[in-house]
């Protein structure tokens, strides 16, 4: 995925109504899902999350972190949707 991080960044601080500090926190754990999936696809982001949940990685973490990774994934795939549309 090609991911204009500004405009990504700028869309959480509008649309979602995050603070600049939540909407670098996202990108950061949008980051976190691409390295430990060795990427993310703008047409596999429903398979990402499962593939995150299998990870062992993913295991390993606290409850807390893995809600926010898959909130930041979902978050991510609204982006994508509604850019799509445009």
């Amino acid at each position: 995925m090609n991911l204009d991080e500004t405009h990504f960044k700028i869309w959480l601080v509008q649309t979602k109504k995050l603070s600049k500090r939540s909407s670098d926190d996202v990108l950061s754990r949008v980051k976190r899902v691409s390295s430990i999936l060795g990427g993310i696809s703008n047409h596999k982001i429903d398979q990402a999350k499962a593939a995150l949940i299998d990870s062992h990685q993913y295991h390993a973490m606290k409850a807390d972190m893995k809600s926010q990774l898959k909130r930041s994934l979902l978050l991510l795939y609204d982006y994508v949707s509604e850019h799509d549309k445009k």
